[in-house]
């Protein structure tokens, strides 16, 4: 049990010194916060990009419009899509990054997903 404060005879009693943070260790925390959220949105974003762009270049076919159309090939899209699936369900469940950088990675997801479906309804 605490015995509380000690008085000395004829003085004050001593005070525990008080824990102040200073104002510069939280703006410190908010940039790095920042960086990892705006860190993540662009790798999220840019996997998404970079998927998109590898299954666009596999399936365009540079031919005649009258020759046959060779039959679509998913093989190297479909594994560098499961690849990139696996890599962020390992990242994000198994690793445990900060929160900033989870919220940025799926505003990023949210946001290439997003063009890249206006994308794909304006080609249509």
């Amino acid at each position: 049990m605490d015995p509380g404060p000690t008085i000395e005879p004829g003085g004050e009693p001593e005070k525990p010194p008080l824990n102040y943070r200073a104002a510069r260790d939280d703006r410190r925390r908010k940039y790095e916060a920042d960086a990892l959220a705006i860190g993540g949105a662009v790798l999220a974003g840019g996997t998404v990009g970079g998927l998109a762009f590898v299954w666009i270049i596999s399936t365009l076919f540079f031919g005649s419009s009258y020759a046959s159309r060779p039959p679509l090939n998913w093989e190297v899209p479909g594994l560098l899509t499961a690849v990139a699936v696996i890599g962020w369900g390992w990242l994000l469940f198994f690793r445990r990054p900060p929160r900033s950088f989870v919220l940025g990675s799926l505003v990023g997801l949210g946001i290439a997903i997003l063009i890249a479906g206006a994308c794909f309804g304006v080609n249509r």
